[in-house]
């Protein structure tokens, strides 16, 4: 029991690597962690081990690989330039022993999170870093609850950044804000899969991310776009009951968003996950109305010779 109580202090010391090392001693303990639970005066014990952890792996979690967006020696929010190795191997290694907590207690995970969370609201506790990791956190937790559970825990968290979203004030806390909602929102396919309504804010959402001018955001939207396309399509192409049309056609009225592109490479990021959509149509009639769609975009309403002369002159 000491040495667990002396491994948690260790594991809370600044320096990198003894993280590192302390994360070995943590991915061996929680193999051969069985043996506590048959113990009734090792329970609590035990419990308390794993509330410690779970806070300690929470406010340390690395940034993942899909984030590209960073804060750099001066407090600046930058676009990552290079993919970082180091760090995407840390994540990796915290994601799988937070996992591996979550599962023994899926109820304290949740909790931690929320209650972290709540104090990001309040302005003397606001810290984008440990925003960052609590969020990166529960992207990293993708797959553990109960679908039902799962639409709670999600939406939850969603609703409280979309709030700081909209109460933060200054153009780097909007883009942490913007870059972890996009983050979350690609880990859950499932969750925005069952949920039409909630998929359909999320694209919105997207789109208006795709429109901000700070380094990365652009980037991260196209991306978390592309990948939320690919994972939900068929829910993309379905017409939900209740509503008049499908989601592809809500897309496709929004299709003027790339002309705020800073990069060729989003427009054509961009059009081909709406051309990965129109491929997945099953239907000729459908499959032509998008076809001439797309075409009469890229042809007539949108200058691409002016396009050209910006980008390759």
């Amino acid at each position: 029991m000491k040495i667990n109580q002396f491994m948690l202090k260790i594991t809370c010391l600044p320096q990198i690597e003894i993280f590192k090392i302390a994360l070995e001693w943590w991915g061996v303990f929680l193999l051969n962690d069985e043996f506590l639970t048959h113990f009734y005066f090792l329970k609590e014990f035990f419990a308390k081990i794993l509330l410690d952890m779970i806070v300690l792996i929470v406010v340390r979690m690395a940034k993942p690989e899909e984030v590209l967006i960073r804060e750099d020696e001066n407090g600046q929010i930058i676009k990552v330039s290079l993919r970082d190795t180091e760090t995407f191997e840390l994540h990796e290694r915290l994601k799988n022993i937070l996992i591996n907590i979550t599962k023994k207690n899926p109820k304290l995970f949740k909790k931690v999170i929320l209650e972290k969370l709540a104090f990001q609201s309040k302005k003397k506790y606001w810290n984008r870093k440990i925003l960052n990791s609590i969020c990166w956190s529960v992207g990293a937790t993708t797959g553990i609850f109960g679908e039902e559970e799962e639409k709670n825990f999600i939406i939850t968290i969603i609703k409280d950044l979309l709030y700081l979203c909209d109460t933060k004030k200054g153009k780097d806390n909007k883009a942490v804000i913007a870059s972890n909602i996009m983050f979350i929102v690609g880990q859950y396919p499932r969750f925005l899969k069952a949920h039409w309504k909630f998929l359909k804010t999320v694209i919105n959402k997207l789109f208006e991310f795709m429109q901000e001018i700070h380094p990365g955001i652009q980037d991260m939207a196209c991306d978390t776009f592309q990948k939320i396309c690919k994972d939900c399509y068929s829910v993309i192409l379905v017409n939900e009951i209740s509503q008049d049309k499908f989601l592809l056609e809500y897309i496709f009225e929004s299709l003027t968003v790339v002309k705020k592109f800073d990069e060729f490479r989003h427009i054509e990021q961009f059009l081909n996950v709406v051309g990965f959509l129109i491929s997945k149509l099953n239907t000729v009639v459908n499959l032509q109305k998008y076809t001439e769609k797309i075409f009469k975009f890229i042809n007539k309403d949108f200058d691409f010779g002016s396009l050209s002369e910006t980008f390759f002159k």
